[in-house]
This record gives C-alpha cells, sequence and structure tokens, in this order.
C-alpha cells in the first residue's frame, strides 16, 4: 500500500499573505499599492493568473490601459480558456474606445461561458459605444435572461431603447433597474433624465441628484451647509458650476432667478471673461482654484438649481439673449465673412459626464448646406473633429486657428456667432452659445436626444431660437440635412 502523502496547508504561507494583501488593496480602491503586490507576487509565481487578472483590474482603474492589455494577453496565453480574462480584455480595449475589438473579446467570453453575465453586459456596453443599439438590446436581454434583476443590464437595456428613440420604453427599465437595487446611482441618474426628456420635471430635478453619487471622485461639497431653497435674505450663496461649458452657459441664467443678490458663482477660469463681460450677472465671479471669500454661508451646485427653485418649463427664464458680444469686434467679423449668408457649422464634442448620448455628426452630412444659394459656410469647430475638414466634400471658411487662443473660452465664437445669420451644430456648447445669444441654431441630435434640450420634438423652453432636430436611428444623416437645408432656406428667405 502506497504511504499517505501529507498535503502542506499553504494558508498561511507568505505567498498566500500576500495575495491577501493585494486583494484587500484592490477592494479598498489603493490601486497603486495594489498593483505593488500584485507584481511582487507574479515575481515569485510567474504563472499566477488570477493575480495577473486582477493586476490588470487595477491597471486598468489607475488608466494605464497599455500595460493592463499587455497583462491581459500574457494571462490569456497561459490560460486561453479563463473566460473571465476575455471580459477584462474587453473592459480594456473599451479604454482605448477600440469598441469593435472590445465586442469580439466580450463576445468570446459569452461563447465560453455561456452563463457569463459580465461578458453580455460588457458585449452590450461595447456595441452601444460602437453606435450598434440594436446589437445591444439584443445582449442586454440575453443578460438578463441570465439574471432578471441584474441593474447593470436593465440599464443597459434602458440605454439601448434610449438610442433606438423609445424614452418611454428606456425610462420602464430604469425604473425596474432601481427596483432591483435602489442605491444604484447610474440607475437613478438615467431614471431622472429619462423624466426630464418626457416632462416629469418634478421628479426628473429630484432623481438628478443621484449624479453625485454617481459621479464619484468629482466632489463639488465646500463644507458648507448645502441651500434647501428656502428664502436667503442677506445671506451669501455660492453656486458651483459642474460638467462642462455647455451646462455653464445653458444654467447661468438660472442666477438671476434666486432669491438674494449676493451670489457667488465658481466656475471654470476659461469662463470667467466671458460671463463678466455679458454684463448680465449681479453677483461675484470666482475661478476655480481661487480663494473663495470667507463670508459665505451656504452652497448649491448649479444643476440643482432648477429643482430648488422648482421649475418646470413654464417657469424657465427664457430672457435671450443674456451673453453679450463685443460689437467692435462683431463688425470687424462680419466684414471678414463677406456677402451672403453666413452659417456657421459645428460638428463634435467629447462625451457629457450626465448623458451618454452621442454629441457628434459627421462632417460630411453637412453637405446638402453648401446647395444653398449665396451661402458661405463658416467652420466654428476646435480640437476634436478638425481631422474631418480634409475629407469634406465642400469648402467652408476657417479662421478658428485664431478664436479664442487666450484662454478665455468663446471670446472670439461669441462674437463671430452674433455675426452670423445662422449656426447649425451638433449638441455641443456651440449650440447652447448660440441659443444664449438668440441666433438661430438648428440643434442637430440622434433622436431621442439630450434630457438637457427639454421635452418637445422641435422647440426647446431654454432657446428660443433653436430647432431641434432628432433624428430617428432609421434615417440617415444626409436625409436629416437636406430637409433642414430646406427649413432654412425659407427661414432665412422669410427674415430677409
Amino acid at each position: 500500500m502506497a504511504e499517505d502523502i501529507a498535503v502542506p496547508d499553504l494558508t498561511h504561507s507568505p505567498l498566500a499573505r500576500l495575495f491577501l494583501r493585494a486583494r484587500s488593496a484592490l477592494s479598498k480602491g489603493s490601486l497603486d499599492e495594489a498593483v505593488r503586490l500584485w507584481r511582487g507576487l507574479i515575481a515569485v509565481d510567474p504563472d499566477n493568473v488570477e493575480a495577473m487578472e486582477r493586476l490588470a483590474t487595477a491597471l486598468r482603474g489607475l488608466g494605464r490601459i497599455a500595460e493592463a492589455e499587455a497583462v491581459l494577453r500574457t494571462a490569456i496565453e497561459r490560460a486561453p480558456e479563463r473566460a473571465s480574462l476575455r471580459v477584462g480584455l474587453g473592459a480594456t480595449l473599451m479604454g482605448w474606445e477600440a469598441y469593435e475589438k472590445a465586442a469580439e473579446a466580450y463576445a468570446r467570453a459569452a461563447v465560453m461561458d455561456p452563463t457569463s453575465l459580465p461578458a453580455r453586459i460588457g458585449l452590450g456596453r461595447a456595441c452601444l459605444a460602437g453606435g450598434d443599439a440594436g446589437a445591444a438590446e439584443a445582449s442586454f436581454r440575453d443578460a438578463l435572461g441570465i439574471d432578471p434583476h441584474s441593474a447593470p443590464a436593465l440599464v443597459g437595456l434602458g440605454d439601448a431603447r434610449r438610442r433606438l428613440g423609445d424614452v418611454k420604453e428606456a425610462r420602464r427599465q430604469y425604473a425596474a433597474a432601481v427596483a432591483a437595487a435602489p442605491k444604484d446611482a447610474t440607475a437613478r441618474t438615467r431614471l431622472a433624465e429619462a423624466d426630464l426628456r418626457l416632462g416629469n420635471y418634478a421628479e426628473g430635478w429630484v432623481g438628478l441628484e443621484w449624479r453625485h453619487r454617481m459621479l464619484r471622485g468629482r466632489r463639488l461639497d465646500p463644507g458648507l451647509p448645502l441651500w434647501d431653497g428656502q428664502p436667503l435674505g442677506t445671506r451669501r450663496l455660492l453656486v458651483r458650476a459642474e460638467g462642462g461649458f455647455a451646462e455653464t452657459i445653458q444654467f447661468f441664467r438660472l442666477l438671476r432667478a434666486l432669491p438674494t443678490q449676493q451670489v457667488v458663482f465658481e466656475v471654470d477660469p476659461a469662463m470667467v471673461e466671458i460671463l463678466q463681460y455679458s454684463g448680465w450677472f449681479r453677483g461675484s465671479l470666482v475661478a476655480r482654484g481661487d480663494v473663495l471669500p470667507d463670508d459665505l454661508d451656504s452652497w448649491a451646485p448649479i444643476l440643482s438649481l432648477p429643482g430648488l427653485l422648482n421649475m418646470d418649463a413654464e417657469a424657465i427664464p427664457a430672457q435671450i439673449p443674456y451673453l453679450r458680444p463685443d460689437a467692435a469686434m462683431r463688425s470687424a467679423w462680419r466684414s471678414r465673412f463677406g456677402l451672403g449668408i453666413n452659417l456657421g457649422l459645428h460638428w463634435s464634442a467629447g462625451p457629457s459626464p450626465f448623458d451618454d448620448m452621442p454629441r457628434a455628426v459627421p462632417l460630411k452630412a453637412f453637405a446638402p448646406l453648401a446647395k444653398l444659394p449665396r451661402t458661405n459656410l463658416i467652420s466654428l469647430q476646435k480640437g476634436t473633429g478638425r481631422q474631418e475638414i480634409a475629407d469634406a466634400p465642400f469648402q467652408m471658411q476657417d479662421w478658428t486657428a485664431e478664436m479664442d487662443e487666450t484662454g478665455s473660452a468663446f471670446l472670439d465664437s461669441i462674437t463671430a456667432i452674433s455675426a452670423m445669420d445662422a449656426v447649425v451644430s451638433a449638441d455641443t456648447a456651440i449650440a447652447h452659445l448660440a441659443g444664449a445669444l438668440g441666433v438661430p441654431v438648428w440643434v442637430m441630435m440622434p433622436a431621442p436626444g439630450s434630457w438637457v434640450w427639454g421635452p418637445l420634438e422641435r422647440q426647446s423652453p431654454w432657446y428660443p431660437s433653436a430647432r431641434l432636430v432628432r433624428k430617428p436611428a432609421t434615417m440617415a444623416w444626409e436625409e436629416v440635412f437636406r430637409m433642414v437645408a430646406e427649413e432654412i432656406r425659407v427661414h432665412l428667405s422669410q427674415a430677409g
């Protein structure tokens, strides 16, 4: 009879203790420490695939995408049958915005493990990010077949239905996600956005407060009491800008609706000059990062103001314009454009922290506008999207290389826009700028569009001069622009 072989107990071995320390660091969010510990463990045990997988998670959390991908590909070589490694690779490729390759990795994981919920959810997110809402919907429904109460899958299905233009069904899925996970901040925020898009303002503004939990790490709280909406008297209120330039432009007007003139508005440094020059705000402007006054009594984030003011569509202040260009500079821009109809174009912006709806339109789709008689097309595009100019099938005037280069945002853009006959823009800060100036602006967005424009299909309660164009999922941008070109022709002919 063979002798029984004693199996050593590794529970308290140095390697096991190192594993536990690394896992604890990762779970606590101490990512730098987790990376150091996982690398130390792999140095001792180079074939430890689980350590590689967790190391990649920590690296991805630190934004070190290339390192995470390299670690995962090594791990896949060691354990090609491990589906979770493909899920991790998909998440990493999403960090590269390589959505098609990410979808391939997630799909491979789903084939390897048909019960993998993360694989199905990841595939849905990759398809959605890549613009295929139909495939995304199918994948999220597969995920719900695995777990009907998965809040991430329900939110994902809501996102897919919203991209397909069905806000009511999207809202139903978000509500189901909230019922399944009442503390899920993403589900709560998405539900609020759907309510606002549908015109359910009372519920929407309250629900939107969950955005602060969704955007972990972007804390605004200055340590003051949060204003509760009650009369302020002589007390001094700090309002802090949040989001991007678009949100600052849109909600800036609400400062005059506050029940006090003792308002300090803290804003991105690049926005201070344009807001000061407007002459519209009666309080004080402070650049973010500067020292705040020491006599502040309470504070509020700017996107919380509509809820605190119990504001519905009819109560939105519509005094337009509330931004003001320099008159002399306006004349100079007008003479620069030349004779004819001057039409400003803007087609691309980065994602909003509050909404995942696309905010870019292919520049080539604007081509029907070039056929308008006596029309000068003028680029307003800075940064992302400018590479499309080289392949545009039409000519544009372009002075953007010398615009807004002083460190202050929109100083030249606001003057140029005020000298134009109209603007056609994707859902970007330029569209909000044109609306705040009262310049006619066609805002191009995929249906149903962002909640920030309001519940109406063509008009916005925020900007009387805006015409909202919500592209159906079944229609090509080029077809939409042909209709818009005819609208603009009729509008400008009527306007003389």
